[in-house]
């Protein structure tokens, strides 16, 4: 083969390379345009954000002292062997300590995500509420020999357990770590959206602003 063959076998080389690079772009761009990369992306946030159950962001944990109501104190009496020192002692109290671990978040059904530009996201939060307790244990304040002990058993009851909820610490303690919540669930839902892109922009919008 001669040396002007040669070249010219090289050229239609380098041609054929510059247009299959000039066709792949032109897929790409086009691709683009119909906004195939944008619609995709949105499809995986959607799904990423979109859950059938409650979402906890915070656990508080709460302990405190109240009076015991006369049903209170008998349901916890019949929790121990009539005629026992610790059914004798319950059937003296008249406060009993509580302690729980409070479950705040939100409904995952209720949060809702809508493309705003490139890559960016607005999250419409609903209001943050309480989910329930757990680890909840209550003893009752016992006095032998004049000093005030705790029996050291658990007497919950659904009665105390109700009481609690019906509390104004409970009812309050939403509000009192609204600022902890926001960051709280800042930080969930940008977790799982970086995961997908960490180039997307994402607003956060709360029901109760």
């Amino acid at each position: 083969m001669s040396v002007l063959a040669s070249q010219r076998s090289t050229t239609k080389l380098a041609a054929v390379a510059v247009a299959i690079f000039l066709l792949a772009g032109a897929i790409f761009g086009g691709l683009k345009v119909l906004g195939f990369f944008d619609s995709s992306i949105h499809a995986e946030v959607t799904a990423s954000i979109q859950r059938a159950e409650e979402v906890t962001l915070l656990k508080v944990k709460r302990e405190g002292i109240f009076e015991l109501t006369n049903k209170e104190q008998q349901n916890a009496v019949q929790r121990f062997i009539p005629g026992t020192d610790k059914a004798r002692f319950v059937k003296k109290a008249r406060f009993v300590k509580y302690e729980y671990i409070a479950l705040l978040g939100l409904d995952g059904q209720q949060v809702s995500i809508s493309q705003t530009g490139d890559k960016a996201f607005t999250i419409s939060v609903p209001a943050f509420k309480t989910l329930g307790t757990s680890k909840f244990n209550s003893e009752p304040i016992v006095e032998k020999n004049g000093i005030l002990s705790l029996l050291g058993s658990d007497v919950q009851g659904e009665e105390i357990n109700e009481r609690i909820q019906e509390s104004d610490e409970y009812k309050n303690i939403v509000s009192e770590n609204d600022e902890l919540l926001r960051q709280q669930c800042e930080t969930f839902y940008s977790n799982i959206i970086h995961a997908i892109d960490p180039e997307i922009t994402l607003t956060l919008e709360y029901a109760d602003a």
